[in-house]
Formats: structure tokens, C-alpha cells, sequence
């Protein structure tokens, strides 16, 4: 982990730095802070922390005198500087001196924090890598690296409606045709962990060329915005190398969202949030990359994401994980699919159904294996993160067949297991709950509440189905009559057991048969 100090002259500051982000989360861990340049010497000389943030103006040693002191001892870490308005021609001296980046004061959240701060570890873990320290700086190009880290942080806050230095991005951003590219991770990420992604924007600007690209502002999870000139518009073959130059490079497949043109870059973060709701779009595509807005027109309108979640399969899936029968589970995901598909239904929608779903079956099958639950947790993440339907399916089956396993392995009570070995010797025979419960020694309630805690089923429900199983195999194997299948499980009453078959497998018996053999 990297190793974080504070240094600032006054608690309130030193207490909200140490408690505004859970340091721990993104790999670093606060060692400790300091109320003056003399103790922050002393304590940067006991912690050797990665990371030391400061304050400009404080008795005794201030910051730059603080970052000359920490200079001249051999300190190589990083040295970010927490300032005023007022200050930046001292801000421009702590850089000369070697400061990594500053922030101001009065914008201090930990948003803010937390982007420098990782810019700050980024840098760390390119010079070990490499294995050298950047002591020396010159101003001129700790001046330059300063001001586009600035205007890009500008426009980052500007995308994600933080509060943003809109004269700073004018003057450097004035009114012409821009665009923006949308870059997505087709399975976005919760951390990155791949080195390869520090150069995204290098591998961006190479393939679009310096006069189209202007910069790379990183959103989360692995997604990023490419502010580029209007004039890349003209060129939509670049899009496609963009994603493939980023497949070779990186191993992961992105997807892009191309912006319309516009001209003032206060608007930029409207054009972002157009983007990203159409190129939702994509999750329904699977065989596309690319949502390209200048494709559409009043002819050739967007496509509407459906907003009504009228999803009804969660006691379809339960009784699926009950029945034991994978056949049956990606049955039903494939009617999840195909209704969702034929609705397009909004991915941000599906995604909580699923996450409620799934939790629910958790509940419902008393899943206490910290593994499983575990695996089944990290499967529900999985479905929130991914940007394709196939796949997110796919993880909704998965889920589903955890759990059967797990119910298929849960050790029962002895009693419970010699009522279902009976059950399955005579299953032909009329069973009731009197029967089986007098059979075992137990009293007809007990039974009852401990079959459905240990089984998820109650007697009946089981017995029923393991009855039309009984009979679905001998349909699928043999040339009996549905009328003789149905007295040889039992059931005397025709109509009763076409009811009983349907409701357990989907379809009346007939209807079995004719998929079956033909």
C-alpha cells in the first residue's frame, strides 16, 4: 500500500484529509499527519511515506520550505500541495521545487483528492517500474504539467457536474467544433489492474493523429472521454481502429460513444450524458461497438429504451433452482432474454432486476456457505458491471446453478433424507403428510417446517414434481400412453396430471411429446 501523511497547521484540516476518503479502498493507508514543517521532517524521517500533502502557508517551515528541506534530504515520494487562490505564485515555486500537483482549499472534497492522489501513485508506480525518480524538474515543464493536469481535472468535473473553472476551459477551450468519444470497457471494471491501461491516451492519440486528438479525461472503472476536434467526425473509420489498435494493446474489447458536434465546452457535460444513455443501446447489439449519434436523423430515429420493468419470472426461476434441472434454468433465462430483447428494456433497469433476483434466491434457499455466497455475490457484481445482455445472462445462470449446488449438497437430517428415499421407492403410491411424518416419528407440523427449511419445497410441491419427472422420462422413453404414464406415477385423474405436468414443466403432456419425439 502507499503510505499517505498530512501536514497543515490547522485540526480541522488534518482530521477531515485523514476521514474524507477510506484510504485502504484504493491501496494506500494514512500513517500519520503533523501540525508544523518541523515535526512533518521528523515524521516523514519514522512513516517514509509515499505521499506527503501539505499545506502553503504555515508558521515555521512553510510548504515550500518544507518541500527545499524534504528535496535536500532525498526524499523521492510525492508532494502535493493544498493551496489558495491567492497563492499561485507560490504555487509555481513549490512545482519549480518539485511539488507533484496542488489543490485548492475551497474545492477540497474527496473526489478531488482521491483523482490526485491517484495520479500521484500512477507516477510512483511508473518510476519503480522503470526504476527512476524524477528529482529535477524544470519550471517550464512543471508549469506545462500542471496546467493541462488543471484543465484536464477541470473538464472532468465539468463532465460529472462537479463544480468546474468555466473561464479557465474558455480561455483554453474557446467556442469552435468539438467532439467527444465515449469510451467503455465492454466488462467495466471495479479496479484496474492492468499496467497497460496507462498509456489508453498515448494509444488514443496515436491512432487519431495529435491535430484531431485534444485530450483523455478518466471517468471510472475503466471508461474514459476523448475530447477531440469536430473535424474527426469526417474520418468514423478511425473509431474502429481505435478499438481494435486498444484490443491489441491491452487485451480488453471497449466500445465507443461518438458525440455530435458542438461548440461551447460548457455544454460538454449535456453531450456526455446524450452519449452515454443512447450508446446503452450497445448492450442489446452484440455484434457492435460502435454508437455513432451523427448515424441517426429524423428518418433513421434513436432507438427508445423501454422504462417499464415488466419482468414477472422470479417464481419461474425459483421453482427451476428447485426442480434441480439446468434444461429448465436456461429455459427460463432465455425468456428473461427474449422479453427484455423484445422490449429493449433500459440495461440500468435489468441490471437492479437481476441484483433483486438474485438476492431474493439467496434469501429463499437460506444460502449461509460463506464461499457460495461469496461466489454468488461476486456473480451479481459481474451482472452490474457488464455492457452485454448475452452476457449478463450467462451470469444469471451461473448464479442459478450455484445454488442448486449448493442445495443439491447441503447435508439433510437423517429424518428428511428417509422421507425422500421413500418418496423416491414409492413414489407411485399415494403419499400424504400423516404417512410420511408418522413414518420418520415426527409430528405432521415439525416435518412440514423442516422439509421446506431443508429442501425449499414443501411435501406436496416435492412429491408432485418428483411425480411428473418420473413421468416426463417415461414419456421421453417409452411408447406408453400420457393416460398409462400418468396411473404409473400414481395419478389417477387424467385432467389432474396434464394440470400437475404444466405447471411443473411448462407445457401439457402432449405438447411434451411432440417436441420430444419429433
Amino acid at each position: 500500500m502507499y503510505r499517505v501523511i498530512v501536514v497543515d497547521d490547522e485540526t480541522i484540516v488534518r482530521i477531515a484529509i485523514q476521514n474524507i476518503i477510506n484510504w485502504e479502498d484504493y491501496d494506500m493507508t494514512f500513517v500519520g499527519s503533523a501540525s508544523n514543517g518541523k515535526k512533518a521532517l521528523e515524521l516523514v524521517a519514522e512513516k517514509q511515506p509515499d505521499i506527503v500533502i501539505t499545506d502553503l502557508v504555515m508558521n515555521d517551515i512553510d510548504g515550500l520550505e518544507l518541500i527545499k528541506l524534504l528535496k535536500k534530504a532525498g526524499y523521492v515520494g510525492k508532494v502535493i500541495v493544498l493551496s489558495n487562490y491567492s497563492e499561485f505564485e507560490m504555487v509555481k515555486e513549490t512545482l519549480r521545487f518539485g511539488a507533484f500537483d496542488y489543490i485548492l482549499k475551497n474545492s477540497l472534497n474527496g473526489a478531488n483528492l482521491l483523482e490526485v492522489l491517484e495520479a500521484a501513485k500512477k507516477s510512483i508506480a511508473e518510476e519503480r517500474k522503470t526504476g527512476t525518480i524524477v528529482t529535477k524538474v524544470s519550471q517550464e515543464n512543471s508549469i506545462l504539467q500542471y496546467q493541462n493536469a488543471n484543465i484536464t481535472r477541470q473538464l472532468r468535473r465539468n463532465i460529472l457536474g462537479d463544480s468546474y473553472d468555466l473561464d479557465l476551459l474558455r480561455k483554453h477551450y474557446p467556442n469552435q467544433g468539438y467532439c467527444l468519444l465515449y469510451l467503455k470497457n465492454d466488462e467495466e471494471l471495479t479496479t484496474v489492474d492492468n499496467p497497460k491501461y496507462a498509456y489508453i491516451d498515448n494509444i488514443v492519440e496515436d491512432v487519431l493523429g495529435h491535430v484531431n486528438y485534444l485530450c483523455t479525461i478518466y471517468i471510472k472503472n475503466g471508461s474514459y472521454v476523448i475530447l477531440c476536434n469536430g473535424e474527426l467526425l469526417k474520418m468514423p473509420f478511425l473509431f474502429e481502429k481505435v478499438i481494435s489498435s486498444l484490443k491489441i494493446y491491452t487485451n480488453n474489447q471497449f466500445m465507443i460513444g461518438v458525440s455530435t458536434e458542438f461548440n461551447d465546452i460548457k455544454g460538454i457535460q449535456h453531450i456526455f450524458e446524450e452519449v452515454a444513455e443512447r450508446m446503452k443501446y450497445l448492450f442489446y447489439e452484440e455484434e457492435n461497438d460502435i454508437f455513432n449519434m451523427n448515424n441517426y436523423t429524423e428518418e433513421k430515429q434513436f432507438p427508445v429504451l423501454s422504462k417499464e420493468l415488466k419482468l414477472n419470472m422470479t417464481e419461474d426461476l425459483f421453482d427451476a433452482i428447485n426442480r434441480s434441472d439446468e434444461e429448465w434454468i436456461r429455459c427460463k433465462v432465455q425468456e428473461v432474454k427474449d422479453d427484455c430483447s423484445s422490449v429493449l428494456l433500459d440495461p440500468d433497469l435489468l441490471k437492479k432486476w437481476l441484483e433483486v433476483n438474485i438476492a431474493q434466491m439467496m434469501t429463499q434457499f437460506d444460502i449461509q456457505d460463506g464461499s457460495i455466497k461469496n461466489q454468488i455475490e461476486e456473480i451479481s457484481e459481474n451482472i452490474c458491471n457488464t455492457q452485454r445482455l448475452s452476457k449478463a445472462m450467462n451470469y444469471l445462470e451461473s448464479a442459478c446453478f450455484c445454488i442448486v449446488e449448493y442445495t443439491n449438497s447441503k447435508i439433510k437430517s437423517p429424518e428428511v433424507q428417509k422421507v425422500l428415499e421413500y418418496i423416491e421407492r414409492h413414489y407411485e403410491k399415494r403419499l400424504s403428510l400423516q404417512f410420511l411424518a408418522k413414518h420418520v416419528n415426527l409430528s405432521p407440523s415439525y416435518l412440514t417446517r423442516v422439509f421446506k427449511k431443508e429442501t425449499g419445497q414443501t411435501i406436496s410441491d416435492y412429491i408432485n414434481e418428483y411425480k411428473i419427472n418420473k413421468a416426463a422420462d417415461l414419456l421421453a422413453d417409452n411408447n406408453m400412453l400420457i393416460k398409462e404414464v400418468a396411473h404409473s406415477v400414481g395419478i389417477v385423474d387424467q385432467f389432474y396430471f396434464s394440470k400437475l405436468f404444466k405447471k411443473y414443466k411448462g407445457e401439457t403432456p402432449s405438447q411434451y411429446c411432440d417436441r420430444i419425439h419429433n
